[in-house]
């Protein structure tokens, strides 16, 4: 899933609103913090340890075709299993986030941000397979619940490949 979270324009003044105002100016913040400390160095090919070459084959044909596009990458593990998760790309353009996100999953996809690093109060965008040309944005309001669909929606869906043999990226 690609895609990208804009700073809204939008002047409405509704809690809510003003809340995703906060967190995008907080989203630019934490990715500018995120790509002082993490650099494109490592090689993102040699994420997802434990599959081999030919179950990684078009995770590594993507990288090698479009992670020049992003000037950041990290590999964020997967709670259950270290060597399991997310390879997230992205890169700064002004006001613009622009996110790709691997993941070797069937059906959907959810990647989201908040500023406590929780599901409580996060911005997400919600991707499923079986409706590829939508991305739904959403926010959660408990934890562990069912997010919630955004009045804001700010995430836009630039692009999406699912490959039968279980990678959305």
């Amino acid at each position: 899933m690609t895609g990208s979270l804009a700073n809204p324009s939008s002047t409405t003044t509704s809690p809510i609103t003003a809340v995703k105002h906060f967190i995008s100016r907080a989203i630019l913040v934490v990715t500018l913090l995120l790509s002082s400390i993490t650099t494109a160095c490592a090689d993102a090919t040699s994420y997802f340890p434990t599959l081999n070459t030919d179950e990684k084959e078009d995770y590594t044909n993507w990288v090698n075709a479009h992670s020049s596009s992003y000037s950041r990458h990290a590999f964020m593990p997967s709670a259950g299993n270290q060597e399991e998760g997310a390879a997230i790309f992205w890169n700064i353009d002004g006001d613009t986030v622009h996110f790709a996100v691997a993941v070797r999953a069937e059906g959907w996809v959810g990647f989201g941000i908040s500023e406590a690093g929780g599901m409580i109060g996060s911005d997400m965008a919600l991707y499923q397979a079986s409706n590829p040309s939508e991305l739904v944005d959403a926010y959660v309001v408990q934890d562990r619940s069912m997010p919630l669909t955004d009045d804001c929606q700010d995430w836009t869906l630039e692009g999406a490949t699912t490959v039968k043999n279980g990678w959305m990226i």
